[in-house]
Formats: structure tokens, C-alpha cells, sequence
């Protein structure tokens, strides 16, 4: 695991993680450990996911050797 942040309405966690699948994931996990894979990638390293205050909104980390940062919406 990359990182862990919360979610904005404190109900699951954002979670970045290379998984069994040898992919990098977005994580979604909800306080009784059910996960929900959000995006997957083979190529880019993910990191941080954080949150917009309303919670419609998720800025994330991608990275293949140079950094970028991406939006995601309606998720």
C-alpha cells in the first residue's frame, strides 16, 4: 500500500495499492474492510487520493518516471 486517506463523508477509505493481479489500484474500502476496486493501471504508479470537501471530486497521484496529478469525477 501506497497510501490511505479518508474519505470526505468519514464513511470508507481511499487506498492506493499494488495488488496480486500485478497491477496498481485505487482502492475504495468502507469501515468493515469491503473493498472496492475504483481504477487500475500496469504501466503507472499510484499514490495519494485526496478528497475534495464535498466529495464529488478525488485528486489522485499517477507516476511512470515523471509525476502527474489527476482528477476524477463522478466516480
Amino acid at each position: 500500500m501506497t497510501s490511505i486517506d479518508w474519505a470526505a463523508d468519514g464513511k470508507s477509505l481511499w487506498a492506493a495499492a499494488y495488488t496480486n493481479t500485478n497491477t496498481w489500484a485505487l482502492l475504495n474500502i468502507d469501515l468493515k474492510g469491503n473493498i472496492r476496486p475504483m481504477l487500475e493501471d500496469k504501466n503507472m504508479v499510484m499514490g495519494w487520493a485526496i478528497p475534495s470537501p464535498d466529495g464529488r471530486r478525488l485528486a489522485i497521484w499517477k507516476a511512470n518516471g515523471t509525476s502527474n496529478v489527476w482528477m476524477v469525477e463522478n466516480f
